[in-house]
């Protein structure tokens, strides 16, 4: 079964890298030089993370020596006459000369930087700031500029700040640990072998203090721009962009009251607009419009992914019970209590009351 575990562990990786922002860049025409340098580039344990072979995962680019690192996969897909590699910033705070990645930018057209975290696990993993070291931002600043078009690669075990250099990014890959084949899915999607379809599991600090979490109350995100009151991450849980076009359309209950005991049939029409076949990773979430305990703004209830060929359309159900809508109690206990639900699937919204 080695075989087929190395065939999952690739598709996992593929289906998992999230493509955070992409304006207009990726994926890459089949002639664009390409310069790979940062300081996740060329090493497995900023793609395995801690606990990989031993504790710390230092011996990662032993143990896993035969796969590749994120280097090793791009100049194998994108070929290496238009790939060149040069290390500039290592992990830790050190300053290094910029001069010989400076060089190479000069003949390069997009440059790839490899951001983020070496492995770790428990304390000595332990950090007192969620921004990324200064090295990598002054690294991200000194490419910026050459003009060059800028895509980012974050192999991290948290989300690290990056709002000082986001807005310098032309495309921005999430790919957290991605494992062993963590390579093939990031040098996929720069050459348009793959179809990105992750979506953020979590939700994407915009600063190192505001940490407010995707299931936030109401009074924990008022309105973008009033001071202290912004639930305004730097990407929202579920955010996830794809090299095809999804819409959805026609949200709809089989009846708008629910009670105890029963299920209720939820169906949306998701289309492929566009010209490229693709995955789409169905959300559903709901808002309990008014609680005894303060309700959060929504909560993910369901999701299905699925795979469209370009311009298909698919009907995707979905079912829910009154225990799937419940909260945990005044008296720590789940309940589902009667009224008004939201319904929210994509661009889609529709209600439904729960009557006891």
């Amino acid at each position: 079964g080695g075989t087929q575990h190395q065939a999952l562990s690739r598709s996992a990786a593929e289906e998992a890298v999230v493509l955070l922002k992409n304006e207009e860049l990726l994926p890459l025409s089949s002639d664009t030089r390409v310069l790979i340098t940062g300081p996740s580039a060329n090493t497995m344990r900023s793609l395995m993370g801690g606990w990989s072979g031993t504790w710390q995962a230092e011996r990662a680019d032993d143990y896993f020596e035969r796969n590749n690192t994120l280097v090793e996969a791009i100049r194998e897909e994108l070929t290496y006459a238009r790939t060149n590699y040069v290390p500039s910033v290592e992990f830790g705070e050190a300053a290094m000369d910029l001069a010989p990645v400076m060089v190479a930018a000069a003949d390069a057209e997009v440059i790839v930087i490899c951001l983020g975290e070496s492995s770790y696990t428990e304390n000595p993993g332990n950090i007192n700031d969620l921004e990324l070291p200064e090295s990598q931002i002054a690294l991200v600043n000194a490419l910026a500029t050459t003009g060059k078009k800028l895509a980012f690669v974050l192999t991290e075990g948290r989300p690290r700040v990056i709002s000082k250099i986001e807005q310098l990014a032309d495309a921005i890959l999430y790919t957290a640990y991605p494992g062993p084949y963590g390579g093939e899915a990031v040098s996929g999607i720069l050459s348009g072998r793959v179809n990105p379809s992750g979506k953020l599991p979590l939700t994407y600090p915009r600063e190192t203090n505001s940490l407010v979490l995707y299931d936030h109350k109401f009074t924990e995100g008022g309105v973008h721009g009033e001071p202290n009151t912004d639930f305004w991450p730097q990407y929202e849980f579920g955010h996830g962009l794809s090299y095809s076009r999804f819409e959805y359309s026609d949200l709809q209950l089989k009846s708008s009251v629910l009670r105890p005991g029963e299920d209720l049939s939820i169906s949306v029409t998701v289309t492929n607009t566009s010209d490229r076949a693709g995955k789409e990773a169905v959300l559903l979430f709901s808002q309990d419009e008014v609680a005894t305990i303060t309700p959060s703004v929504r909560r993910l209830r369901d999701f299905s992914k699925i795979e469209l060929e370009a311009g298909a359309s698919q009907v995707v159900n979905f079912s829910l019970r009154p225990e799937d809508v419940s909260f945990i109690g005044l008296d720590q206990q789940p309940i589902t209590e009667p009224g008004w639900f939201t319904i929210m699937v994509g661009d889609q919204k529709v209600r439904f009351e729960y009557r006891e």
